[in-house]
């Protein structure tokens, strides 16, 4: 998972980076890293695992919708 779709997961089921953070067990910074790519911080097999088990995926036609 990249952190775009880190991020078009989030978006799409009305989390802030805060809320997502706590589900996950991270801050709002730590998620924003990831969702950036930043070095040295990336989305983690488990942590998208994780991910796909609390949020199921939904239809979103393209990033730029969400903004």
């Amino acid at each position: 998972m990249t952190g775009t779709e880190l991020r078009v997961l989030r978006v799409s089921h009305g989390l802030t980076q805060r809320a997502l953070g706590e589900l996950l067990g991270y801050g709002a910074r730590h998620i924003g890293r990831m969702e950036r790519e930043a070095e040295g911080v990336s989305v983690t097999d488990r942590c998208a695992k994780l991910l796909k088990s609390l949020l199921p995926e939904k239809k979103v036609k393209k990033v730029a919708d969400l903004h």
